[in-house]
């Protein structure tokens, strides 16, 4: 019924996201919490019903730990809990070169760390597409195209190297269209 629709999808889902919110804070980054997830693809109703506002509550509380792009420095990490919703979920199909983190990190860029793949593909299965951002290829080009701040990654070769190869890492040379997926990123190997 309707009734037991809307309780699902306007109590029931923010009051569990708040317990999560809680058990982060009690539990911490353990298997234990991430257990807590409802993750399973799918689900039967009404359970079904809850799982997009659940994760669309989630995504704007802190629940899951990202890395401090302003207090980590080098391979001193500083994690924190933040929403999903202003961290980028790591690549799910490689993991993050340390050179590529480093250098999204000069950027700004809160990476999530620690979660379980599965809570990482539920917030991408059932938030909105705008209220999660994925790492991928395309995702840093669009960043490196910002014109309205500086790049402090382009300050070191290595950093610059491993965006110009993860840029390229989605771009099919055979493909003469494939190079205007480059306009406007501002990485141009230059010599020494």
């Amino acid at each position: 019924s309707e009734w037991n629709q809307a309780l699902l999808e306007d109590a029931c889902a923010p009051a569990y996201a708040k317990t999560l919110e809680a058990a982060a804070e009690q539990l911490g980054p353990t298997s234990a919490f991430y257990a807590l997830f409802p993750t399973a693809p799918s689900h039967n109703a009404p359970w079904s019903l809850i799982l997009p506002p659940l994760y669309s509550n989630l995504s704007r509380i802190p629940c899951l730990r990202a890395t401090d792009p302003l207090m980590s420095r080098g391979s001193e990490l500083v994690a924190r809990w933040v929403a999903p919703c202003s961290a980028m979920f790591p690549d799910a199909d490689e993991p993050t070169p340390p050179a590529l983190a480093d250098a999204l990190r000069a950027e700004g860029i809160w990476l999530v760390e620690g979660a379980p793949k599965d809570v990482c593909e539920s917030f991408a299965r059932h938030c909105e597409p705008d209220a999660v951002r994925r790492l991928s290829p395309a995702a840093v080009r669009a960043i490196l195209r910002r014109t309205d701040a500086p790049h402090p990654a382009l300050d070191s070769r290595k950093w610059v190297l491993a965006l110009l190869e993860y840029v390229l890492s989605d771009v099919n040379p055979a493909d003469p269209t494939g190079a205007a997926d480059l306009e406007g990123v501002p990485l141009v190997p230059l010599a020494d």
